[in-house]
């Protein structure tokens, strides 16, 4: 009978002792959820475009998960910025492209961009150029 009150009274310190590590691990903050990846693209400060024209941007995506694949398309062309390399969280880049010749002044074009993670989630971005009258080229005269 003694042997089993010792075990309850065993038992109820080493209770008391783990309740309050129970109680501290319950209240920390929830981990982070898995999200999609983020994903931004930018045209440089300043960019004018005219026709014919070549426009740069910038693209940049991460994801803690890890990248799968980012992906710019102009005028439905596809151009992949970063396909998947295991362990890379994320991807920068500078992509070009050639504004065709004969687009009219005020002529909008959009570029999209898509970034997929590695846990299948995905990102899409967006961008537009307006194009420009061009800059009439100076005429000297003799």
């Amino acid at each position: 009978m003694v042997r089993q009150r010792s075990r309850v009274a065993e038992w109820q310190r080493t209770t008391l002792l783990l309740l309050p590590l129970l109680l501290l691990v319950s209240c920390s903050p929830s981990r982070v959820r898995p999200g999609p990846p983020r994903l931004v693209i930018d045209l440089f400060q300043g960019t004018t475009v005219s026709s014919p024209d070549t426009i740069y941007m910038g693209v940049h995506a991460n994801d803690p998960n890890g990248l799968d694949s980012v992906a710019v398309s102009f005028e439905g062309v596809a151009q992949t910025v970063y396909s998947s390399v295991e362990g890379n969280v994320s991807a920068d880049d500078t992509v070009g492209w050639i504004i065709p010749a004969g687009a009219a002044p005020k002529t909008m074009f959009w570029f999209y961009g898509y970034a997929r993670d590695l846990t299948g989630d995905t990102t899409v971005d967006s961008v537009s150029v307006t194009v420009i009258s061009p800059t009439p080229t100076p005429v000297q005269i003799r």
